[in-house]
C-alpha cells in the first residue's frame, strides 16, 4: 500500500526539534513503513535535505514560500484588527484558516498527484482537503483531528471540507465526541487513532528504583498550560516537603487565544482571558508571552528560588530521562487538550501523574490508579494530589508501575499503526475489482474507542 502522510506547514517533524503533531507524523510514518511504502510530507525547516530516510519511511521537505511566511507573520495582526472592528475578539485561528501555509499545501498536492498514493492521511489541516481531493481524485483521504477547532473554523466551512474526505479520525474520544456533537448529521464512523509513544529500549526504569526528589512539568510556558497553577500548588506544599524541588521544562511563548479557546467554551475563556487582555485591549503575542513569563517568576517566593528551576529547551531524549528519574509528573492544562503527550510519556517512564481533567487527559490518566486527576484551575486539588504522592513513596512506586504498564499497552506506536492500517484497508477496493469505491471503515477492535454518528 502506498501511504502519504501530510503534516501541517507550521510543524517541525524531524527530531530533535519537533512539534506535537510533528511527533505524530514522524512516529506513524516510521512504524507504518515496516509493511508499506510510506512518504511523509513536511515543510522544510532548519536546512533539511529534500528527502530524509528513517526506518524505511521517506520524509519529503517541501521548500518554504515567502508568501506563507508573510501570511504567518501578518495573520495575528489582521485577526486582532478584525476582532476589534467586529467587537468579537480574535477571529478564526491561524491553524484552521486558509492562510496557514497555502503555498505549501499546493506544492504538496502537486507532489501527491505525481506520487499517486493509495491513501492520503492529513494531519489536522482539514481546510486543504478539497485541494488534495481535486488533484488526487482516486486516492482515499483520511482526515485526522488533533484538536477542537471545528467550531472556530466555522461550521459551514468545516462542513464543506468534510465532503472531500473518505474517513474521519480523531486523536481522542474527547475530540471525537465534540466533532459528532457539532456534526450530528454526519454519516459513518469516526475512529480514534491515539498518539503513540516510543518504547525506549534504553529505558532504565525498574519498579522500586530510587528516584530523584523532583516534581517535573514539561510543556510550553503558555497560559493555556496552566503553569501558574502548578507553581502555586507546589509552593503551597513546599514547606511540608523540603526535600523536593520543581523543574519546569519548556519554551516560553503564549499560544494565540483563538487557538486554545473555541467558540462557546466559556469555562476556558474565564480561566485564560486575563492573560491575553489589558484594560480592554487584546495583547499581541509577544506582549502576552512577556507578561506571562513575568507572572510565573513573580509567583515564586524568594525562599523557594533555589527549589524551582526553569529550563527552556532540552532534547527529547533528555526529557524522557528526566521523566524516568522524577518522583512525580505534573500536567496542569486549563484548556481542552486534544490528547496531551507529556502525561502519557511520563506514564511510559513509570512516573505517576498529577493532572487536570483537560479534555483527553481524562482518557489517558486513570484517576487513583496511574495518578490523580483534578478539575481545571483547581490549585487546591493539584496541591493535595502532589502532597499525597510526595508523602508516600510506596504509593508512587505502585502508581508508577501501573502507569507504565497502561501506557505501553494502550499507546505504543505498534498499536497505533495497526489501527491506522485497518482504517486504510477499509477504504481500498478488494482486488480484483473496479476503481476505488468510497465505503465505510472496518470496525476497529474492542479496545479502540469508536462511535457512530446518528443517521
Amino acid at each position: 500500500m502506498r501511504v502519504a502522510i501530510v503534516s501541517q506547514g507550521m510543524d517541525y517533524v524531524l527530531p530533535p526539534k519537533q512539534t506535537s503533531v510533528g511527533v505524530c507524523t514522524y512516529g506513524l510514518a516510521r512504524h507504518l513503513a515496516a509493511r508499506h511504502d510510506v512518504t511523509a510530507f513536511m515543510s522544510a525547516k532548519d536546512d533539511h535535505p529534500p528527502t530524509t530516510l528513517a526506518d524505511g519511511a521517506r520524509f519529503r521537505s517541501i521548500p518554504s514560500s515567502r508568501i506563507d511566511q508573510l501570511l504567518a507573520r501578518g495573520y495575528p495582526r489582521v485577526s486582532r484588527f478584525l476582532g476589534r472592528v467586529r467587537g468579537s475578539g480574535p477571529g478564526r485561528p491561524y491553524s484552521a484558516s486558509l492562510c496557514c501555509s497555502p503555498v505549501y499545501a499546493w506544492r504538496v498536492a502537486r507532489e501527491l498527484r505525481r506520487a499517486r498514493p493509495d491513501v492520503i492521511h492529513i494531519q489536522q489541516s482539514l481546510q486543504f482537503a478539497p485541494l488534495y481531493r481535486l488533484l488526487n481524485p482516486r486516492s482515499a483521504i483520511v482526515a485526522h483531528r488533533h484538536a477542537l477547532w471545528d467550531d472556530a473554523a466555522g461550521r459551514s466551512a468545516t462542513a464543506r471540507y468534510l465532503r472531500s474526505v473518505d474517513a474521519h479520525t480523531c486523536v481522542s474520544r474527547s475530540v471525537a465526541d465534540h466533532f459528532q456533537a457539532e456534526f450530528s448529521d454526519f454519516r459513518g464512523l469516526v475512529d480514534i487513532i491515539y498518539n503513540g509513544i516510543e518504547e525506549d529500549p534504553e529505558d532504565t526504569y525498574k519498579p522500586g528504583e530510587t528516584r530523584s526528589k523532583t516534581v517535573l512539568y514539561v510543556g510550553h510556558l503558555s497560559p493555556h498550560k496552566g503553569v501558574h497553577d502548578g507553581i502555586t500548588a507546589f509552593c503551597e506544599i513546599a514547606e511540608k516537603h523540603p526535600e523536593f524541588s520543581l523543574d519546569i521544562v519548556g519554551p516560553p511563548g503564549a499560544y494565540p487565544f483563538n487557538e486554545v479557546v473555541i467558540r462557546g467554551d466559556t469555562e476556558s475563556a474565564d480561566l485564560l482571558l486575563r492573560f491575553y487582555t489589558e484594560n480592554g485591549r487584546w495583547l499581541s503575542g509577544q506582549e502576552a508571552t512577556t507578561r506571562y513569563s513575568e507572572i510565573l517568576h513573580a509567583l515564586v517566593p524568594a525562599h523557594l528560588k533555589d527549589r524551582l528551576r526553569f529550563t527552556e529547551h532540552l532534547p527529547h531524549a533528555e526529557v524522557r530521562r528526566r521523566m524516568r528519574e522524577s518522583a512525580v509528573f505534573m500536567f496542569t492544562s486549563v484548556y481542552r487538550e486534544g490528547f496531551g503527550m507529556p502525561p502519557v510519556e511520563a506514564m511510559a517512564s513509570g512516573t505517576p501523574v498529577v493532572a487536570t481533567r483537560a479534555g483527553a487527559v481524562s482518557e489517558t490518566v486513570t484517576d487513583g490508579v496511574t495518578g490523580y486527576l483534578v478539575d481545571r484551575g483547581d490549585v487546591r486539588g493539584l496541591a493535595d494530589g502532589l502532597d499525597r504522592l510526595l508523602s508516600n513513596e510506596k504509593l508512587r512506586v505502585t502508581m508508577g508501575a501501573a502507569a507504565r504498564e497502561d501506557a505501553i499497552h494502550r499507546f505504543s506506536w505498534t498499536a497505533v499503526a495497526t489501527q491506522a492500517e485497518r482504517i486504510y484497508e477499509g477504504l481500498l477496493p478488494k482486488p480484483p475489482g473496479p476503481a476505488r469505491r468510497r465505503q465505510r471503515v472496518a470496525t476497529p477492535p474492542e479496545h479502540v474507542a469508536t462511535s457512530r454518528n446518528p443517521s
